[in-house]
């Protein structure tokens, strides 16, 4: 169809390929959370920009996309998106964090309630901060990532982080200091939470990449760093470099999500 773009998911590891519905060119990258596995029944899809007022979401199974927009005001535009237990959670770029809960009118999915649970601080230091949602061991998580410099305008760095739990009782972020046993990989755009079951991965560790735009065309190596929740020590791996110059985003690949 003119001026729309088709979209499929495709399992690298099983080659089953699941159709969405076809959206209409839009400059920036679209991100895309599901409520479960796509191949079970009722999986929800969203499809959100970071910066944007509004979403869509649509069942495994629909034509079409439906829309709905949070509110006309920068404050609110989103940051970052989860599913947790059932919902979908928002935080926006005014901190504030929503909950989103999804019903059914006429069998049509449709968004049922909208409830802003929290509105964290934004002084100096929470405004430099990168902030995502996570889950991990069947909680809610908040990370917050950010970069010390060894000396002003100097490009060497250390990222930092600090990682709250959302605690549901008291409706406030707790922070924590492990993870679990388990190891929280994410780059800009994209976090999960595995067992350390794979060689060389470290519990209560933290694995990530820069952003995307960290990336140039002199630059031929891939740079992540390791961050231990134990002791606090980071660790960066610089492995060799790949055949060719880095023309597009990475981010991880991992045989498990359990």
């Amino acid at each position: 169809m003119p001026g729309f773009t088709e979209i499929m998911l495709y399992s690298i590891f099983t080659g089953d390929r699941i159709m969405l519905p076809a959206v209409k060119q839009a400059e920036g990258d679209l991100r895309f959370i599901f409520s479960s596995s796509p191949a079970s029944p009722g999986c929800l899809v969203v499809m959100f920009q970071c910066g944007s007022f509004s979403f869509h979401f649509c069942c495994i199974g629909d034509i079409e996309w439906k829309c709905h927009c949070l509110c006309l005001s920068r404050l609110h535009s989103i940051d970052d998106m989860i599913f947790f237990d059932g919902k979908l959670y928002v935080l926006t770029f005014g901190r504030e964090f929503i909950s989103i809960r999804f019903g059914y009118c006429l069998e049509q999915i449709l968004v049922e309630k909208v409830e802003v649970l929290a509105k964290m601080s934004t002084d100096e230091h929470s405004l430099q901060s990168r902030l995502c949602l996570a889950q991990s061991c069947s909680e809610l998580l908040l990370v917050r990532k950010w970069r010390t410099y060894h000396f002003p305008f100097d490009h060497k760095y250390i990222d930092r982080f600090s990682i709250y739990r959302w605690d549901f009782s008291a409706g406030a972020w707790t922070q924590v200091s492990s993870l679990g046993g388990r190891a929280l990989f994410f780059t800009d755009k994209f976090m999960a939470s595995v067992p350390p079951t794979c060689f060389g991965i470290q519990a209560n560790c933290i694995y990530c990449y820069p952003p995307r735009n960290c990336y140039h065309s002199q630059m031929k190596t891939i740079i992540w760093s390791e961050g231990s929740m134990e002791d606090g020590t980071f660790r960066t791996v610089c492995p060799e470099p790949p055949s060719k110059e880095l023309t597009s985003a990475i981010t991880w690949i991992l045989p498990s999500m359990s």
